[in-house]
């Protein structure tokens, strides 16, 4: 089948100015400066959090309330309303994933414990240093223990562990908020 279209009889006009950019526009960082008014909880006080909300397993893992949905609008509030409902019943499977991973890649534990010891002698000598004529102080070294950690990191195979526990997990999280009815 072969189509032809007459190029003469097309009508139309096209705009061909150029998009204005204004130079005087400038970039809002304000909103940067009230960041320390956000507290971010402590271990402690998020363990006890977590804790006070876990749901009972049997309710979370209830086959019976598992029902499809009629509507879009149904869908989202379900998702959203689940997601919250059992949030600390997951964050429970994901740190149990975590330790998983972690016990079944012996190289990735040893690399990760040698960089947390590293941070912890930093930490204790507490002690800046001298790299090209710039001083570290301790939390710099941290960073910097870090940033060589990283590919050693990616050879033990980190990158696996946190397709499991990330990716693998919130598609199964989303796929239960999907059909699970509270």
């Amino acid at each position: 089948m072969d189509v032809k279209i007459d190029l003469n009889k097309l009508q139309g006009e096209m705009d061909t100015k150029e998009p204005t950019v204004q130079s005087n526009k400038r970039v809002d960082f304000s909103y940067l400066t009230n960041l320390s008014a956000y507290r971010l909880p402590k271990l402690g006080e998020l363990l006890r959090e977590t804790r006070q909300e876990l749901r009972p397993w049997s309710q979370f893992f209830q086959i019976s309330n598992f029902k499809t949905i009629a509507n879009v609008q149904r869908l989202t509030n379900r998702v959203l309303r689940n997601s919250d409902y059992f949030r600390s019943n997951y964050i429970v499977i994901s740190v149990v994933l975590l330790i998983y991973c972690l016990l079944t890649t012996p190289l990735l534990l040893i690399v990760l414990l040698g960089s947390l010891y590293g941070c912890y002698k930093i930490k204790q000598a507490a002690t800046p240093i001298t790299v090209f004529k710039k001083q570290l102080n301790t939390n710099q070294q941290c960073i910097a223990v870090s940033f060589i950690t990283a590919p050693f990191l990616y050879l033990v195979g980190a990158g696996a562990v946190l397709w499991w526990v990330l990716v693998t997990f919130e598609n199964g999280q989303f796929v239960a908020d999907f059909y699970f009815t509270v």
